[in-house]
């Protein structure tokens, strides 16, 4: 089972952060060309429903709309968000393909993407308060 173990003596004050590289799911690059890509810092959200992106990143990456779908948050109800199809690679070249994500506006937060409970429902995290670590398996 492929798994990541990240250490971060901050991370009871900044939560489950890590670094993740985001791709389109289904854009094939042209010949000689390689797939575009964009590096995020990203927080593990286990009160997240859904992962979600900041929404300028479906520009960056050129993607196309797959849906939407209307989300709630602290402060409103009932949000229209656009929803893409990427690929996700985690620390230690760990892969979860495929992905539908929501682009949400996360503007003045200090992360561009959560991970939400659709994906950590394919994997398996342990968070060690004791030594500032978390695991995350798939």
């Amino acid at each position: 089972m492929p798994s990541f173990t990240i250490t971060n003596p901050a991370v009871q004050t900044e939560g489950l952060i890590l670094g993740m590289r985001l791709t389109a799911a289904t854009m094939t690059p042209p010949p000689g060309q390689q797939q575009q890509f964009i590096d995020v810092r990203a927080m593990i959200d286990t009160g997240a429903t859904l992962t979600a992106i900041r929404d300028d990143i479906p520009s960056i990456l050129g993607l196309n709309p797959v849906g939407y779908v209307l989300i709630t948050t602290p402060t409103s109800a009932g949000v229209p968000c656009y929803q893409y199809l990427v690929n996700l690679a985690f620390p230690n070249n760990t892969h979860v393909t495929n992905v539908t994500v929501t682009a949400v506006p996360l503007q003045g937060q200090n992360v561009s993407c959560l991970v939400g409970r659709d994906i950590l429902g394919q994997a398996v995290l342990v968070y060690n308060g004791y030594m500032n670590q978390f695991t995350l398996s798939f």
